[in-house]
């Protein structure tokens, strides 16, 4: 006795139902994380635009008074202190934006194969 088209069927609808419910949540996923991707962008602008452009562009010096080893304690402390931590902070978001970068690219690549699973069940399908 040979099966009915349903019986043939009901496995693989079975099986496409599941990778339809793996591909929602890969690709809701890609959407949150790429939207956490722009905002880390945003907030790193904005470092850039409100801290550390105005921070460059004051005048320690502003002061005849302070000028000397004064100025020169501070102008170092500044420039080395701060531009230090923030070179590493800029190398720790340079290095976030990587690993999310790597991960967008491999949720891609996970949706693209569910994609193609799901196709290769449905040409099975009678």
């Amino acid at each position: 006795m040979s099966e009915t088209k349903e019986e043939h069927n009901a496995p693989i609808w079975r099986a496409i139902h599941a990778l339809e419910k793996k591909l929602a949540e890969y690709e809701k996923l890609l959407e949150l994380i790429k939207k956490y991707k722009t905002k880390v962008i945003k907030l790193n602008l904005s470092l850039k635009d409100d801290i550390i452009s105005p921070v460059g562009a004051y005048d320690l010096a502003g002061n005849i008074e302070w000028r000397g080893t004064n100025y020169t304690t501070a102008n170092d402390h500044v420039w080395t202190g701060i531009k230090g931590k923030l070179s590493d902070y800029e190398g720790d978001v340079s290095e976030l934006l990587g690993d999310i970068t790597s991960a967008i690219n491999k949720l891609i690549g996970m949706i693209s194969d569910v994609k193609q699973q799901i196709r290769n069940l449905k040409s099975r399908l009678w």
